[in-house]
């Protein structure tokens, strides 16, 4: 049965139910890569031309970078994924479940080669013409995620959520939220 969610309180212009989207409609869900060329501790250098991330680096309220850890061009070439592109979001996925953060433009700027380590995802926006980065920022930073991850994370020394589980997290959204001029709006207000 087809349960329609329509809140209370409502907004002008705000009549239709709201609509859920599974986030693998939203996002690319990307994993790092786990294989035989994943850096080891030996490895990592102070300095190098691509950042590999840490969890300590993903905080709930986005990057931090008080320490860092790089790799050599050669180890970076030789990792098949978990390459950071201009605007994705990364997500903690195991030990600290939630956080995110987003690959803006000055963070980009400062480090253009990053990475991530295999406790982590890449949410990567596929659907740009619907949802705003903006839109997308806020609702990653709310309780969606978090509430996501206390019901489903398996584990218990150290909780994590893997990709095939994190895709079956649904957003809900009214499709008035769905034009990005529209959706930067409420937000802003």
């Amino acid at each position: 049965m087809d349960k329609k969610m329509v809140p209370e309180v409502r907004f002008k212009g705000f009549t239709d139910a709201w609509e859920q989207d599974k986030l693998d409609y939203i996002f690319d869900i990307l994993d790092g890569d786990r294989g035989k060329n994943y850096p080891s501790e030996s490895d990592f250098l102070e300095e190098g031309p691509t950042l590999f991330l840490d969890t300590g680096n993903v905080r709930k309220n986005g990057f931090l970078f008080n320490t860092t850890k790089y790799i050599t061009k050669e180890r970076d070439c030789s990792l098949r994924s978990g390459k950071l592109q201009l605007f994705d979001f990364v997500l903690t996925s195991r030990g600290t479940l939630g956080n995110v953060a987003y690959y803006d433009k000055k963070t980009h700027v400062e480090y253009q080669s990053v990475r991530i380590n295999s406790a982590m995802l890449i949410l990567r926006p596929i659907r740009r013409n619907i949802f705003s980065d903006l839109y997308l920022k806020v609702v990653l930073h709310g309780n969606l995620i978090e509430n996501f991850m206390k019901k489903n994370h398996v584990g218990s020394a150290q909780p994590h959520i893997t990709k095939k589980i994190f895709r079956k997290c649904w957003l809900e959204s009214h499709q008035l939220l769905k034009n990005k001029k529209k959706s930067d709006y409420f937000l802003i207000i």
